[in-house]
């Protein structure tokens, strides 16, 4: 669900940085609601972030599709809070209350997905203007085979890495992604030629 998305977005990042404060490169591949959530999370804890996207715009898969409705809690029934879609939850005796760059929905029923993503996307693109959030750049409209083929080797390079650590050797380089072409959403500036190391790499990719 769009409520389970949020929290396990939220506390991945949290126990992420917990267990590796010291990191400072986060790729995020994927810019639907946990790929968002997720870079913002660590963006406010101080990470360099790119969230990247074959799309041209977030919450892709939501968009345009006016026969489905959604909500985050429409799988609750039959828990008390089940028909009200608003988010974070107003009742604290239930939630805790919700961390900053918490996505934010305000209707109380099911709304179409296409408007959820336009909601979803007015609210990322205020966060964006957060002071708080200043290492967070979202690379839309990027090469899918491109990212796809450096994830795969980001996880073989990590992987070696571990089993050179385990065995007293020095480790190779840092693997650095290129992106030739981009989209810096919501600006309509379309830039070429930047690279990024990541120290991890959250795939969050539908």
């Amino acid at each position: 669900s769009i409520r389970d998305q949020i929290v396990r977005a939220q506390i991945l990042v949290r126990d992420l940085c917990s267990a590796h404060d010291g990191f400072r490169n986060l790729l995020v591949v994927g810019a639907g609601v946990a790929g968002v959530t997720a870079a913002l999370a660590a963006a406010a804890r101080g990470k360099q972030v790119k969230l990247v996207d074959a799309e041209t715009t977030p919450f892709a898969l939501q968009r345009g599709i006016d026969n489905r409705y959604v909500g985050p809690f429409m799988y609750e029934w039959p828990s008390g809070f089940h028909d009200d879609q608003r988010y974070p939850p107003d009742d604290q005796a239930v939630w805790r209350q919700s961390v900053a760059f918490t996505p934010t929905l305000t209707s109380s029923n099911p709304l179409p997905a296409s408007q959820l993503a336009d909601d979803l996307s007015a609210w990322f693109e205020n966060c964006l203007k957060d002071p708080h959030v200043v290492g967070l750049d979202c690379w839309l409209g990027a090469d899918r085979q491109r990212v796809a083929n450096f994830t795969v080797q980001f996880a073989r390079r990590t992987a070696e890495n571990l089993r050179r650590r385990e065995a007293g050797l020095p480790q190779k380089p840092k693997l650095r992604l290129r992106l030739n072409h981009y989209v810096p959403w919501p600006d309509a500036i379309v830039r070429s030629g930047v690279t990024f190391a990541p120290d991890y790499v959250l795939l969050v990719a539908g």
